[in-house]
């Protein structure tokens, strides 16, 4: 009996060892199966992290060579993307990614770009008009580590990124006005002047300047609507008080056959060119720079800013407008311009000491001297314009392509004007004039009605060195202009 006792117990024992080497045998390939799957979790962690940094990279290099248009600000994305992912590719393998790509998270307002055969696009490249790109990186297959072992053929990864282009508000904006390329640096422009047209706006020089056509894209940063009509009242008049609400650029070199012409309207993105007009309505011009009556986003342009200000009657209504002078901002030491010393600018008569800012200017851009500090960027009388390439304006309206942006200080503006000078005019105002003395075409409170009698308003052209404009112009050597580029998502 103890024989087979013992006999019995050695079997059961040999059958448990059996049990739990397979037991132990089948745990450990479960573990080892789940240690695979973190591993290549892992990596696909490591990988969707790595497609997202090559995702915000390649929209910021985008947004940066946008200047060069759709063609290159695309080739700059997937440059950068490239330079970024772990995978490497062939030339031919990397352009068919592209190719092949979808972007289904893309909104409806995004258009993709043309892909580098001019025959296709690519939907993973897509811009906005307003000014905003979208990346979506192709589909990255991360090569499995172990789970080949229990059967995994890999994770596919991808990442996106949208950069918006802004307007660079906070300094200065792009007003609805254009001057040609042999407009003179330091003289006084015409932005506008109507039929009775008094000086400065009667010499040769203030027809280098008019309004143009920049339609309103609808930008949330500005609560600007959605609309497209063009520079027509009320548009201008909001173009007038907030800047350009979208991406605006300049063209290589004027010739088409160089870079494609692009026109502003609605559906173009980085419009090249503006179209220019002879005339907008006085109201439009009054209510941009002045009235504070148009229901449109932010408040008129001259009333902006915490600068001194001075009354000027509307009808029975006074209107607190900007009246801090552009020698106010002249730097210390004139810039060794001796028309520009301090003693230039005491005269009692306003009049007296524009004309002599005006002799500044000239004697300034001849030296091509800085003479203005950067606080003359909290000014709203200072802004940027478009320069054209073109020497002349077309007959009415048509198009002209952008050279770059120039400095321009607002100066004065005329109200009811009946001759050939100033003196003609109900109400001249230039800043820096007495405080203390209300204009009004009349005695107030029963004042002439400005709103619709705004004759013409001026601005003096800085050259490009008079400050320092660089701090205006975003992007490699300032190419994009007034716009600085942003990662959005």
């Amino acid at each position: 009996m103890t024989v087979t006792r013992s006999r019995w117990i050695r079997s059961s024992l040999a059958d448990d060892r059996g049990t739990t080497a397979m037991l132990v045998a089948a745990g450990m390939v479960l573990f080892l199966g789940m240690a695979a799957l973190t591993v290549d979790y892992g990596l696909g962690v490591n990988e969707r992290r790595q497609d997202q940094a090559s995702a915000d990279i390649g929209v910021m290099a985008g947004a940066l060579d946008a200047h060069m248009g759709e063609p290159g600000l695309r080739d700059a994305a997937m440059l950068y993307v490239r330079k970024n992912l772990e995978n490497i590719y062939a030339d031919p393998d990397w352009f068919a990614s592209w190719a092949s790509c979808t972007d289904p998270g893309k909104p409806p307002d995004f258009t993709p770009v043309p892909d580098v055969s001019g025959a296709g696009t690519y939907d993973c490249i897509s811009v906005e008009d307003l000014g905003r790109l979208r990346i979506r990186v192709p589909d990255q297959l991360v090569k499995p580590a172990f789970a080949r072992i229990v059967g995994g053929n890999g994770l596919t990864v991808a990442a996106y990124a949208e950069a918006d282009i802004y307007p660079d508000g906070d300094d200065a904006d792009v007003l609805p006005f254009g001057v040609l390329a042999s407009a003179p640096a330091g003289n006084e422009v015409c932005l506008r002047s109507g039929a009775l047209a008094v000086d400065p706006c009667t010499t040769s020089h203030s027809r280098n300047t008019r309004m143009v056509d920049s339609p309103l894209f609808g930008n949330p940063e500005f609560s600007t609507p959605r609309t497209c009509i063009g520079a027509l009242y009320p548009v201008f008049a909001t173009n007038v008080r907030l800047g350009v609400d979208h991406f605006i650029r300049r063209h290589s070199d004027g010739n088409p056959a160089t870079e494609p012409f692009v026109s502003d309207t609605c559906g173009n993105f980085g419009p090249n060119r503006l179209e220019s007009h002879s005339s907008v309505s006085e109201t439009a011009l009054w209510r941009g720079f002045f009235d504070g009556s148009l229901t449109t986003p932010s408040t008129p342009r001259l009333q902006q800013g915490g600068n001194p200000t001075r009354v000027v009657w509307n009808r029975n209504t006074p209107v607190s407008v900007d009246n801090r002078p552009l020698w106010d901002y002249i730097v210390a030491g004139y810039g060794g311009v001796a028309a520009c010393a301090p003693g230039n600018f005491v005269d009692p008569d306003e009049l007296i000491n524009t004309a002599n800012l005006g002799t500044c200017l000239q004697a300034a851009a001849a030296a091509n001297a800085r003479i203005f500090s950067t606080s003359v960027f909290n000014s709203p009388r200072l802004a940027l314009v478009p320069e054209f390439y073109e020497s002349s304006w077309p007959s009415g309206t048509g198009d002209r392509t952008i050279r770059g942006f120039r400095a321009v200080f607002i100066g004065g503006a005329f109200f009811n004007c009946s001759g050939s000078t100033p003196d003609t005019c109900g109400v001249v105002f230039y800043p820096g004039g007495d405080a203390t003395v209300d204009l009004c075409d009349g005695t107030p409170p029963t004042c002439a009605r400005l709103d619709n009698e705004m004759d013409q308003i001026t601005a003096f052209l800085l050259h490009d060195n008079a400050l320092p404009l660089d701090d205006l112009l975003e992007g490699a050597s300032g190419l994009l202009g007034p716009f600085e580029p942003r990662l959005s998502g």
